[in-house]
């Protein structure tokens, strides 16, 4: 039985039940979300291969057949690592440059889920890292981004999981002039800018509504 380590960034929350990632986002980022989401269908279609263990910051009630591990910082994670028989480790992109240094002391494959475009000094860390088998990007632009750098010998895409049986849904021919925002309002999400041309639109459209999903409470 092989053994896979993930980390969940669950610093800015506690207390939520994230074991049925499969009806949906509790809330929690959708980062945070995809990363539990990944640890329950690796558990659920391929439990006879592999053991997860979840590499996490607060108590959160996870999924159901995989391990919690309670850890302190990124270096806590890597004193663990380095005798507790974790083989391959999944994490996010952002990290300390320092981590790349660390890992090296494990025989871990370490493989980065890139969520959001890396900062170029991390990039070269990446590449220049025996211990990073892959770089895993979420969709082909972003993969090719990089196609110029080194990191594209280690690189992949694959596009972010979704449960499809909760999607069954079909939008009616007419709709409506809407426009939906889904996210947290956050300046990086650069809701600010929709909402200082809306005056606008809705003088030239003025039948047009605009419908906002999220709060700046998440982060």
């Amino acid at each position: 039985m092989h053994i896979i380590g993930i980390e969940l960034h669950d610093n800015n929350f506690s207390g939520l039940d994230l074991s049925h990632p499969e009806r949906g986002n509790p809330g929690i980022g959708g980062s945070e979300y995809l990363f539990v989401m990944l640890s329950a269908y690796l558990k659920k279609y391929f439990c006879d291969k592999y053991a997860v263990r979840i590499y996490h910051y607060s108590e959160n009630k996870l999924p159901e057949g995989t391990e919690s591990v309670i850890v302190s910082s990124e270096g806590d994670i890597v004193e663990r690592l380095k005798t507790d028989g974790t083989e391959v480790f999944i994490h996010h992109v952002n990290r300390d440059l320092n981590w790349y240094e660390k890992i090296k002391e494990t025989d871990v494959a370490d493989i980065p889920w890139a969520h959001n475009y890396i900062h170029y000094p991390e990039v070269r860390a990446i590449a220049s890292c025996e211990n990073v088998k892959r770089v895993i990007f979420v969709g082909r632009e972003e993969y090719d981004s990089y196609m110029d750098d080194d990191i594209m010998e280690k690189s992949a895409f694959i596009f972010n999981m979704m449960n499809t049986a909760e999607c069954l849904g079909e939008r009616e021919k007419d709709y409506g002039k809407n426009v939906t925002y889904v996210g947290s309002l956050v300046p990086a999400k650069n809701f600010h800018l929709l909402a200082k041309v809306w005056p606008e639109i809705s003088s030239r459209v003025p039948d047009a509504g605009l419908k906002v999903i999220g709060t700046g409470k998440l982060y």
